[in-house]
C-alpha cells in the first residue's frame, strides 16, 4: 500500500503463478484478510511478464534493470538493479569494459532471490509468520543486520535441493 493522503492510497497486488481468474478470489482474500473497508476510485490489471535477458548488450545499447532481466524474484523490486546496472553501464562505457562482465555477478545474487522465492511459494501464511517471527530472536536478527554474512546466498544455498524436490 502506497498512501497518497491520510485518507487515499494506492493499494497493489502482486500475484505471480496464477490464472486469470483467480486474480480477482485472491484480490477479495486479501481485502477480507486485511478487513480493508475502502472506495475503489479506479482500478486497472497489468500483466507483468520479466524473465532472463540473454543478451543485455548489443551494439552500443546496453539493456539495464528490468530491461536487461536484472528483476529481483524474491520482493520482486527492479529499482536497486536498475540504478546499480546503469552505474555499470556508464562505467563500462567509459571505460571500455564489458558491461556483461559487469553485471554477472548480479545474475547469481538474482537466480539466489529466484530460488528463496520458489521456497516461499510453496508456503502457507501460517509459514510467512513462523519465518518473520525469528527476526525476533535476536541473537539470529543480529546475525542478519549486524554482520557481513551474505544471507541471502546461504539461505539460497540450503533451500536449493529441497526446492528441486518439489
Amino acid at each position: 500500500m502506497g498512501p497518497f493522503s491520510s485518507k487515499e492510497a494506492s493499494i497493489v497486488l502482486i500475484a505471480s503463478d496464477v490464472k486469470e481468474q483467480e486474480i480477482e478470489d485472491r484480490w477479495n482474500f486479501f481485502l477480507r484478510t486485511e478487513k480493508l473497508n475502502y472506495q475503489e476510485i479506479t482500478s486497472f490489471r497489468l500483466e507483468h511478464i520479466s524473465g532472463k535477458c540473454n543478451q543485455r548488450e548489443t551494439g552500443n545499447v546496453l539493456l539495464i534493470g528490468n530491461a536487461g532481466g536484472l528483476m529481483e524474484s524474491l520482493l520482486g523490486f527492479g529499482l536497486y538493479n536498475s540504478v546499480v546496472s546503469g552505474v555499470l553501464a556508464a562505467q563500462s562505457t567509459i571505460s571500455g569494459s564489458s558491461y556483461i562482465q559487469k553485471v554477472a555477478y548480479m545474475d547469481q545474487k538474482i537466480h539466489r532471490s529466484y530460488i528463496i522465492r520458489q521456497a516461499l511459494n510453496k508456503i502457507t501464511n501460517k509459514g510467512y509468520d513462523m519465518a518473520l517471527s525469528t527476526l525476533k530472536i535476536k541473537p539470529l536478527s543480529n546475525f542478519i543486520y549486524n554482520t557481513d554474512i551474505d544471507v541471502v546466498s546461504h539461505l539460497a544455498s540450503i533451500l536449493k535441493p529441497i526446492v528441486r524436490k518439489a
